[in-house]
């Protein structure tokens, strides 16, 4: 039909995508359904969904980002599996922009607190300086309601004393 031009084929690359969170969103693109059964073994199932919500946002498809934000808010619980829990904290933070998933962690820590805090991963992880943020939503968690005041008292998260984390580990009181 256009004998004097060839055709080619058209290649587009995604340099800075994982494979695997680009095949969820193909799949997507077919199928409207959101499959995380096959995660990178390298990654927790909560960090996954995290790359897919942040791939979902990069190329703007709002119904994969809500789903990848309702798959997260289901399955990532700290009472479950802390690691997993962990490397959702840290995949939001290095994936993500905006509060939306942040809104769905924070009151699972802030439920959690008193075991995470019992957690040396987790206590590590707030020392950390990139966690500053974190560690400032959660103090200014205590004073809205429902988020640990009982009566006039607060209940404070450690029940020991915090030697084990380093820096003296002084006990107030």
């Amino acid at each position: 039909m256009f004998p004097s031009q060839e055709c080619s084929a058209s290649i587009i690359d995604f340099p800075d995508d994982s494979p695997e969170v680009l095949e969820v969103m193909f799949h997507y693109f077919y199928h409207f359904v959101l499959d995380v059964s096959k995660p990178p073994t390298t990654t927790s199932p909560s960090q996954f969904v995290v790359q897919i919500y942040a791939i979902a946002d990069k190329y703007d498809v709002p119904k994969l980002r809500t789903l990848a934000a309702q798959q997260l808010n289901k399955t990532c619980n700290p009472t479950t599996d802390i690691t997993d829990f962990l490397c959702a904290i840290r995949a939001v933070d290095a994936f993500t922009v905006g509060k939306a998933l942040w809104d769905i962690l924070k009151p699972k820590i802030r439920a959690n607190i008193a075991l995470l805090c019992d957690d040396k991963g987790f206590c590590e992880l707030l020392m950390e300086p990139e966690f500053r943020g974190l560690n400032f939503e959660l103090l200014r968690g205590l004073g809205e309601k429902g988020s640990g005041k009982v009566g006039s008292t607060w209940e404070l998260p450690l029940a020991q004393p915090v030697d084990h984390l380093g820096g003296g580990g002084r006990r107030l009181g």
